[in-house]
This record gives structure tokens, C-alpha cells and sequence, in this order.
């Protein structure tokens, strides 16, 4: 009896210790220091206005991930372009020098132990690289009826604190690491209270999240998940009006009457709007290994006013590259 119970409970421990039971999954990161990880990002941004598809853009690039650090607080990584997303545009002349400097910049990030994104480490610098981007949009002005220079400032305001450059890459970091730190019953669905970052420091945008799993292969340690998130019109209303008032109180026309007209549509476009956000995505991943094989992740958002509906797709593609 005594070596029945004794079996009984090394198998538990053993479970437990492993993380893994037959029914739950934990998303932990294992990884090493020097750990590399390739992925080609391909992103499609499409507007239809008033049923005519008015925007298209097409950008795809590819990614070095390297765990550059690890303690037994968490991981340091390094996030690198191969080939930068600007390369698949026409960039103007004013940029170029900057661009240059932005070809060869790496960002370095902390996760906790367990893998789950916490900071930009060196997140002044990508400011610095930003607010120089900024500074060379002035000019470009220069001979047309309009001073946007209050408005650089008040983007330099925006995208100059820590809260700021976090918000802005966490799209593609967030999704890279989505699941580590979590555990999941692979025949459950759950439902969760979710909460997005912003560029605004202290604000973020909440929704009703989804996850559940459609597919799990113990075997190769491979599953497939599904995660989705109603954003609540509310918060992202707010995160929308406070980002257009801001940008638009900058800009000065020399034409007063045009301006003041200009600003009284803005507020009235502003005090009238709806907004519906979904976010959809689809996950292959490496639960063991604490990797993903590939990641479809569309934000489909849609906005009408008094005159016209906007419906806009962002959708983003991660592969990983063998």
C-alpha cells in the first residue's frame, strides 16, 4: 500500500513539476541565451469607403529574434529587421538619412521568466530615432498654405515617453509571446476582460476577450489556438478623438476662416462617430519550445458618421522561417 501511494505521488509531483498534464497546457518559456529565431512578417492595411476600396497597402519583411540574456528574472532579446518594412515603399529624400540610421537599429526587450513581454529596454533611442523623423516633416510644408509645426510637437509630446514606443511595437512582440505565462485546459473556451495599450500614458483600451484551442498535437508538442477580442467602442472612441484633437489643435492654415471651419467639422465628425473593433487571430505554436510556427492576426474596424462608413482591414501574417 505504502509503494502504491509513494508511485501515486512521485507521478504528481513529476506532472507538476513538468507543467504539462494530458488536459492542461503551459506556455513557459525554455529558451537559452543565443537562441535565434527567424520570421517574415507580411502586412496588408485595406480602407473601403462608402463601398469603395480606396487604400491599399502591402508591406512584408523579415525578422531576427536572438535572447541575448537570461536570469532568474526573465529573458533580454533582440528584435532586428533583415530587410525593414520601409524598404517596400518610395521614401522621400527628407527621410532617407534617418532611415538609414533606422535599417540598423535593434530592439532590445525583457520578458518575465515565463516569457510574457514587460518593457523596451532601449527605448530612448528608437525616441531619438522617431522625434528626428519628426523634425523633417516641417519643412516639407514649408511652401503650402498650412504650419504643421504645432502639430510635430504635440506627436513628439505622444511618442516621446516610454509607455509610448512600448505601445507601438507590442503589436508584433505581443503576438510573437501571446501566450507565455498562461495555462490552459485544452477543452475549455475562455472568456476574459482584456486591456490594450496606448501611446497615451496611463490610457488603454479594454474589450471581452475569447481563447479556446482547435487543435493539439502532444506528440510534437504543436497546438492550435484561437484568441478574440470585441475592443469596447467606448475606450477605443476615446483613444480615437483625444489622438485626432491632439494632432489637429496643432495645425495652423493661414486662412483663419478655413481653419476655424476645418476644426468645427472635426468636432462635429468627433461628437457623432461610432466604432466597432474586432480583433481575430489565429496561432500554431510550439508550446514546448515557447515559439510560434505562424500567427493571422486581422483587425477589422468599422466607423460611421452622419455622411459616409469607413471600413478598414490590418491584417498581419508571422511565419517562421526554417
Amino acid at each position: 500500500m505504502k509503494t502504491i501511494k509513494l508511485i501515486i505521488t512521485f507521478f504528481f509531483l513529476a506532472t507538476i513539476l513538468n507543467g504539462q498534464t494530458d488536459s492542461l497546457i503551459v506556455f513557459e518559456a525554455k529558451w537559452k541565451k543565443g537562441e535565434t529565431r527567424l520570421f517574415n512578417i507580411d502586412k496588408v492595411f485595406t480602407q473601403n469607403r462608402n463601398g469603395k476600396d480606396t487604400i491599399k497597402r502591402i508591406s512584408n519583411y523579415n525578422i531576427k529574434i536572438k535572447v541575448i540574456k537570461k536570469s532568474k528574472n526573465g529573458f533580454t532579446l533582440e528584435m532586428q529587421s533583415q530587410n525593414p518594412a520601409f524598404s517596400n515603399f518610395k521614401i522621400p529624400a527628407e527621410f532617407l538619412s534617418v532611415f538609414s540610421k533606422y535599417k540598423d537599429l535593434k530592439i532590445i526587450y525583457k520578458t518575465n521568466s515565463n516569457g510574457r513581454f514587460e518593457e523596451i529596454v532601449n527605448w530612448k533611442e528608437i525616441k531619438d530615432v522617431m522625434m528626428e523623423l519628426l523634425d523633417k516633416l516641417p519643412p516639407m510644408f514649408a511652401n503650402k498654405s498650412v504650419d504643421v509645426t504645432q502639430s510635430v510637437k504635440n506627436l513628439k509630446d505622444l511618442f516621446g515617453s516610454k509607455e509610448a514606443i512600448n505601445a507601438i511595437f507590442f503589436k508584433e512582440i505581443g503576438l510573437l509571446h501571446y501566450p507565455m505565462g498562461n495555462s490552459f485546459n485544452i477543452y475549455d473556451t475562455v472568456n476574459y476582460s482584456a486591456e490594450l495599450p496606448t501611446i497615451f500614458e496611463g490610457q488603454t483600451i479594454s474589450g471581452d476577450g475569447k481563447f479556446y484551442f482547435q487543435n493539439v498535437d502532444k506528440k510534437n508538442g504543436v497546438c492550435d489556438f484561437v484568441n478574440m477580442v470585441n475592443l469596447d467602442s467606448l475606450t477605443s472612441k476615446e483613444f480615437i478623438t483625444d489622438f485626432i484633437k491632439k494632432l489637429a489643435s496643432g495645425i495652423r492654415f493661414q486662412d483663419t476662416v478655413k481653419m476655424k471651419s476645418r476644426y468645427e467639422q472635426i468636432n462635429k465628425e468627433l461628437s457623432n462617430f461610432t466604432l466597432e473593433v474586432i480583433d481575430k487571430r489565429f496561432f500554431k505554436y510550439k508550446y514546448l519550445e515557447g515559439w510560434p510556427i505562424e500567427i493571422q492576426s486581422t483587425r477589422t474596424s468599422k466607423v460611421c458618421t452622419n455622411n459616409e462608413s469607413a471600413i478598414t482591414t490590418d491584417s498581419i501574417i508571422i511565419k517562421e522561417i526554417l
